[in-house]
C-alpha cells in the first residue's frame, strides 16, 4: 500500500487502513490506551529525524520535507524542541569521534 502523501510519516487514514480499520476506530483504540496520533505521529518524526541526520547525508532542508514540513524552519523548531539543540548541531555532535575529533 502506498501512502497518500510523499513523506515518510503516514497520515491516520493511512495507518488505519493498514490496520483495516476506520480512521475514526484507530483514534478510538488509540485514547483507549491513553494515547494520540499526534503524539505517536511526533515521536515517528523525532526518531526518524535522528536517524536521517545521523544515518544519511541527506540536507535539512530535504529531511525537513520527507518529514512533513513545508517550510524547514518548522523542523528545525521541533527539533529544537525535542533535543535542545539545532538539526545540523546535533548532526555535527554525531560526527565527533568519542577522542573529541572530527
Amino acid at each position: 500500500m502506498a501512502f497518500t502523501s510523499t513523506h515518510l510519516t503516514p497520515g491516520l487514514e493511512d495507518v488505519a487502513a493498514l490496520l483495516n480499520m476506520s480512521g475514526r476506530t484507530l483514534k478510538r483504540k488509540l485514547l483507549e490506551e491513553d494515547c494520540t496520533f499526534t503524539e505517536l505521529a511526533q515521536e515517528n518524526k523525532r526518531l526518524l529525524a535522528v536517524l536521517l541526520l545521523t544515518g544519511t547525508s541527506t540536507s535539512c532542508q530535504e529531511i525537513a520535507y520527507q518529514l512533513g514540513y513545508s517550510i524547514p524552519s518548522s523542523f528545525t523548531h521541533a527539533f529544537e524542541q525535542w533535543t535542545g539543540i539545532s538539526p545540523r548541531e546535533f548532526r555535527r555532535r554525531m560526527r565527533v569521534s568519542p577522542g573529541g575529533e572530527e
